[in-house]
């Protein structure tokens, strides 16, 4: 647009439009578990998983009931794991399809096991 009073008609028409047609959904909160992640050769065989920080995505109006989250551990975890390391990922499904990932995190720290344990897990592993 060639004015600032057109320019700023145009901005007004667009952000009308944004907030006409999309909507928010918060899909996880912070500090909530959403799933665990299978571990090796840890003092425990699991780690539970969440997101680091409450995790919204804008999405069309009227979808937010369709959103579908599905979490995918990394495979072949191995102990330790400090807490807050990565360890898969939330996807966000529309439709059947992905619509947005987010890193799932490890919400405590797992130690490596001992002499006895790992060798116990590692003779399990074999008839696995």
């Amino acid at each position: 647009a060639r004015t600032m009073p057109a320019r700023a008609d145009q901005t007004r028409a667009l952000l009308n439009w944004g907030f006409s047609n999309f909507e928010r959904a918060v899909l996880a909160q912070a500090g909530t578990s959403l799933g665990a992640a299978a571990v090796q050769f840890g003092k425990v065989d699991t780690v539970q998983a969440g997101v680091a920080r409450n995790w919204a995505v804008t999405v069309p109006r009227g979808q937010v009931q369709q959103m579908k989250t599905v979490v995918q551990a990394a495979p072949n975890l191995v102990a330790p794991i400090e807490k807050g390391a990565v360890v898969g990922q939330l996807v966000a499904m529309l439709d059947g399809k992905p619509y947005a990932t987010q890193p799932l995190i490890a919400m405590e720290a797992v130690e490596r096991a001992g002499f006895f344990k790992s060798n116990w897990q590692r003779l399990r592993n074999l008839f696995k």
